[in-house]
C-alpha cells in the first residue's frame, strides 16, 4: 500500500509532558507501504504551538494585603483515567449514531463549523463512501458509551479504484502526543487494505 501525505500549512498542539509522534511535512511525501511492516510517519513541521493543559486547578483563597494562596491537601482533581493504547477500535459513525454529537463535538474543537453542518456531513457517512471512522476507547464506566478519541473521513478518488482519499483526521486534543494518532492511521491502512484499497492520499 501507498500512503501519499501533502499539506498546505500544519499547527500541532504540543503536550509538554511528552514529544510529539507524529507531525506533517510541507512537500508532497509518498511513502511505500511494506504489507509486512507498519510504518513509522514522521512529520516535521515548521511551526509549534505548545499549549498548556492543566486538568487540576487546586483551591485557593486570598487574603486581603500581600496575595496569600492556600492548597487544601484534601482536594483531588476528578480526572478520567488515559485511554488504553490496546483497547482502542475503530468503527463506522453510521454503524454508531448515537456516537455522531461526540465527534461532531471532538471535528468542531479542532475546525469550528456549525453543528447542524457538521451532523449532516458525519450523517453521509455509508459502507459506499465516503465513510467517517471513530478511534473509540471504551468508558471506564463498562455501562457508559465509548469515548470518541479520534476521527477520519475516508472518500474514493475519482479514476483511482484502487485508492482512497483520507482527511478530516483528528485526535483529542488531551491526547496528542500520546501515540493515538499513530495508532488511528495503522488502523486505516488494515481497513483500507482488507477492502483491497493499495493507496492511501491523506490530506489535512
Amino acid at each position: 500500500m501507498e500512503l501519499i501525505l501533502s499539506t498546505s500549512l500544519a499547527m500541532l498542539t504540543l503536550d509538554l509532558a511528552c514529544q510529539p509522534e507524529v507531525a506533517l511535512g510541507f512537500n508532497l511525501i509518498t511513502l511505500t507501504l511494506d504489507p509486512t511492516h507498519q510504518p513509522e510517519l514522521i512529520l516535521s513541521p515548521r511551526l509549534a504551538e505548545p499549549t498548556l493543559d492543566s486538568t487540576c486547578h487546586p483551591e485557593m483563597t486570598f487574603s486581603p494585603g500581600p496575595a496569600e494562596i492556600t492548597l487544601d491537601p484534601n482536594h483531588q482533581s476528578e480526572e478520567t483515567p488515559a485511554p488504553s493504547l490496546a483497547e482502542l477500535t475503530l468503527e463506522p459513525v453510521h454503524c454508531r449514531p448515537e456516537l455522531m454529537d461526540a465527534c461532531a463535538d471532538l471535528i468542531n474543537d479542532q475546525w469550528p463549523r456549525s453543528r447542524a453542518s457538521r451532523l449532516h456531513s458525519l450523517g453521509q457517512s455509508s459502507d459506499a463512501f465516503p465513510l467517517c471512522l471513530l478511534l473509540l476507547s471504551p468508558h471506564p464506566t463498562s455501562e457508559a458509551a465509548p469515548m470518541v478519541v479520534g476521527h477520519a473521513r475516508l472518500s474514493r478518488v475519482l479514476d483511482r479504484p484502487q485508492s482512497l482519499l483520507v482527511e478530516t483526521v483528528v485526535v483529542a486534543r488531551a491526547l496528542r502526543g500520546r501515540g493515538f494518532g499513530r495508532r488511528l492511521m495503522e488502523g486505516l491502512e488494515d481497513f483500507a487494505r482488507a477492502r483491497g484499497f493499495r493507496h492511501l492520499h491523506l490530506t489535512t
